[in-house]
């Protein structure tokens, strides 16, 4: 019974009505775990991409300080957000 709830939830979650983007919710049972479509999309988006490289960034972005603001990597350093940051994040929503 269980199961079958998550999965109503899951299908009306990703419906194109509710989540027009192309992520999709899942239930994968860990924070940390990958689902085989996110990490196809991390190849189809960096064509070459190795599952180390995905696991290096999702280990930057888990680091990621929360709570001061916008923040910004860059070379492997985190850093505040410019205005200049700002900007091309707004243009960014705007495409």
């Amino acid at each position: 019974m269980k199961a079958s709830i998550v999965r109503l939830l899951l299908r009306v979650l990703n419906s194109q009505w509710l989540n027009p983007s192309p992520c999709q919710y899942g239930f994968i049972g860990n924070v940390d775990a990958f689902s085989y479509s996110s990490l196809a999309s991390e190849e189809k988006q960096k064509p070459g991409i190795t599952v180390k490289e995905v696991l290096h960034q999702a280990d930057l972005f888990r680091s990621c300080p929360i709570g001061r603001g916008v923040q910004v990597l860059e070379n492997e350093e985190w850093r505040d957000a410019n205005v200049w940051d700002l900007h091309e994040l707004k243009n960014m929503g705007n495409r």
